[in-house]
């Protein structure tokens, strides 16, 4: 057998024998341009899965970035059927999902906190990044746990054949990767790091950075030049024989804040996340393929925040501190299997899953000289969660115009002796009704036993994680998604596709609770609902030429209800945007640049406003504010839109290469309010940023 390639030359090898697996490396000759030819037109045409987007490294490197941060979950935010949250944060929410709805896997193991900054950045390094898998709505039975998306990232793995290297120094951070051979042909490794820089600049260079990004933090007294961020990837690939790999893959983040080392005269906090896991992949047969997982994930939270008081001669005179923390730590052992034979495809699987959740709840500590009171009102529990699931699916091709998709996941969740059990249905289906024309639809029924407690909805780090208990049972969701695929090319495909979505089971707090003025069990604090969304989503996309990018639009509503918050009436959810639209471009300008740039507009989110604010007069006190509303989330924000543009220069040689990029988030410095007061003055806005600058710089080698 000759085996050639354009570029390369030829070689002939000897093949005999029962089916077998060969691999053959070619010599490069007369080196021609790369010429790059890709399309997943097929999979587009005849899958059944609906709502599922792919996003490629490149895509995510290309695309504009904020302080030069390239980032998956910005790019996501582009996407139809999803919203952003606040100004410059990369949360996102799913078709009316909350933020604790969204499940987030790193090669398999999920991250609780994917964020660092405030939600600036994700914790994803973009050139760790091989591949993005984005389902937001359908979930295949193989996913649970979450009731809004999957987003599942697969990490790089490691050139096995030769040594290379990237550093990069940004406007906030500096990042590293170096990948190479262990043993040449079998055994490789990929490791990246990266690290904020304004705290070890001097402070006159970290406040012109600063200044010269127009960073500032509008709803907190925080210093960014006594902030810093981490984090590192690492991975190993050994081939054992042609059916047989392992990969081992560690990650390890964190973000801290302590300005002035003493919790009483500032406020401090650090979270992160860490996790491991061991991966096996064996080939049984030319039908049957099998993976076998083992991994850790572990997440921890920690602030204190505290005042004092001192009289002129430096006496105490009162002082108090609140103190918040929480970690979540998951063990869990997983197999999944691949089994084909005539026009089916099997999919089936078992997951052992231990979860430790330990929040310890707003400790508030107060003491005056002059009365000499100490309140403690820690409150502290611990839960340990046992979750079994098992699932299965089969895909069927019974014409070449129609394909099915058909599951079953089955749930158990274990905790403090009580057991709940879900059995979550998942169809779906795709038909070629003409050609070039695909029609989709599907049902996916998911269980979610954590809960995140918010009094924001904004996924911050120090919203407390849950589980459901005796009391308080798993949330529910029911989504029916239908939908048309048409590509009149490889290069377009246009989707649209419509989804009605019901979530029960939801969980709030009561109106006025808090932890800092109440020793409660948290379930007796806590009102369950339901919520619902639906929408129309439109896509445009061009993925091959020297233009790329989409056009995305969506039309929704998502609202909640709850028996003892807004008495009793259903109401906007707090990240409902009525419209949403998004423009992603990438221009290709000969070989060495390319531009990027992206445009949105969304209607603004849900707020409370009050219909009469005015003082009382009262003859026996003080005058005090009154505030009447007539409904929750009765106003919205005004609209939001926002222009970011970067022009990137690459330049590669023999052995090394550079990547210059300069770029601008907010391009038009249009003034988006972050948050607004209102008094018996009138109301006032709050913005977060002007017009954000940033120059980076990457070495290749």
């Amino acid at each position: 057998m000759q085996v050639s390639y354009v570029g390369y030359s030829p070689k002939t090898i000897k093949v005999c024998g029962p089916d077998t697996l060969v691999n053959i490396i070619l010599n490069p000759k007369n080196q021609l341009d790369e010429v790059v030819v890709k399309s997943d037109y097929s999979y587009r045409r005849f899958a059944p899965q609906t709502s599922l987007e792919r996003i490629s490294a490149q895509t995510v490197r290309t695309l504009p970035s904020i302080l030069g941060e390239t980032d998956i979950t910005r790019t996501i935010q582009l996407l139809p059927g999803v919203a952003m949250g606040s100004e410059a944060t990369s949360g996102y929410f799913v078709r009316g999902g909350g933020s604790d709805q969204n499940l987030i896997l790193i090669d398999g193991t999920p991250i609780y906190n994917a964020y660092h900054m405030f939600g600036m950045f994700s914790v994803f390094n973009s050139d760790a990044i091989n591949g993005v898998n984005f389902y937001k709505g359908g979930m295949p039975a193989q996913h649970g746990g979450r009731l809004s998306s999957v987003l599942d990232i697969t990490m790089r793995e490691g050139n096995n054949q030769r040594f290379s290297g990237e550093v990069m120094l940004g406007t906030f951070s500096s990042k590293f990767l170096f990948e190479g051979p262990i043993i040449k042909g079998k055994t490789s490794f990929l490791i990246t790091g990266r690290r904020s820089i304004l705290d070890i600049l001097p402070e006159m260079l970290s406040q012109g950075v600063i200044g010269f990004s127009g960073m500032y933090l509008a709803s907190a007294d925080v210093r960014l030049d006594k902030y810093n961020f981490y984090d590192i990837n690492a991975k190993v690939n050994h081939t054992f024989t042609n059916r047989s790999r392992l990969f081992i893959t560690l990650y390890n983040g964190k973000d801290n804040y302590s300005p002035q080392g003493s919790v009483l005269q500032d406020h401090s906090f650090g979270f992160g996340n860490k996790g491991g896991s061991v991966r096996f992949n064996h080939v049984f047969s030319r039908n049957l393929y099998g993976n076998f997982m083992l991994y850790y994930s572990g997440y921890k939270y920690s602030t204190t925040k505290g005042t004092t008081d001192k009289d002129k001669e430096g006496n105490v005179i009162s002082s108090n501190s609140l103190t918040s923390r929480t970690s979540i730590e998951d063990v869990s052992l997983k197999t999944d299997f691949d089994y084909g034979f005539k026009n089916h495809t099997l999919k089936f699987g078992a997951q052992f899953l231990r979860q430790d959740i330990s929040p310890e709840v707003s400790a508030f500590n107060s003491i005056s000289s002059n009365t000499q009171y100490n309140i403690d009102t820690t409150y502290r529990f611990n839960d340990i969660i046992h979750q079994t699931s098992l699932y299965i699916s089969d895909t069927y091709k019974p014409t070449d115009r129609l394909m099915l998709n058909a599951g079953l996941r089955f749930d158990t969740y274990f905790v403090k002796g009580k057991t709940y059990s879900s059995l979550q249905p998942r169809v779906s289906l795709s038909y070629l009704a003409v050609d070039k024309l695909t029609v989709k639809a599907s049902y996916a029924r998911i269980s979610q036993n954590l809960h995140l407690l918010s009094h924001t909805s904004s996924g911050a780090p120090s919203d407390m994680w849950v589980s459901s208990t005796k009391n308080v049972v798993p949330s529910i969701s029911n989504e029916f998604v239908v939908g048309l695929t048409y590509s009149p090319s490889d290069a377009i495909v246009v989707t649209l596709e419509g989804f009605v979505k019901r979530m029960d089971n939801l969980i709030t707090y009561k109106e006025g609770a808090s932890y800092a003025l109440n020793q409660t069990n948290w379930q007796e604090m806590i009102e369950v609902g339901n919520g619902k969304s639906k929408g129309l989503e439109f896509c445009v996309r061009k993925e091959t030429g020297t233009t790329t990018g989409w056009i995305s639009y969506t039309l929704s509503k998502a609202t909640r209800q709850f028996d003892g918050v807004n008495l009793g009436r259903e109401f906007i959810f707090n990240y409902d945007r009525t419209h949403n639209l998004a423009i992603a471009a990438m221009q290709r300008l000969g070989k060495k640049f390319s531009l990027g740039a992206n445009w949105m507009y969304a209607t603004g989110y849900a707020i409370t406003l009050s219909n009469i604010i005015y003082y009382n007069i009262d003859p026996f006190s003080q005058n005090y504010l009154v505030v009447e509303y007539d409904n929750l989330n009765n106003k919205r924000m005004p609209a939001y839109h926002r222009l970011d543009i970067c022009l990137n220069y690459e330049k590669f040689k023999k052995h090394v290469g550079y990547k210059f990029s300069i770029g601008a988030y907010n391009a038009y410095a249009q003034k988006n309010p972050y948050y607004i007061t209102q008094s018996v003055e009138g109301i006032g806005k709050t913005s977060l940023f002007d017009v954000i600058p940033y120059l980076s710089l990457s070495l290749n080698f």
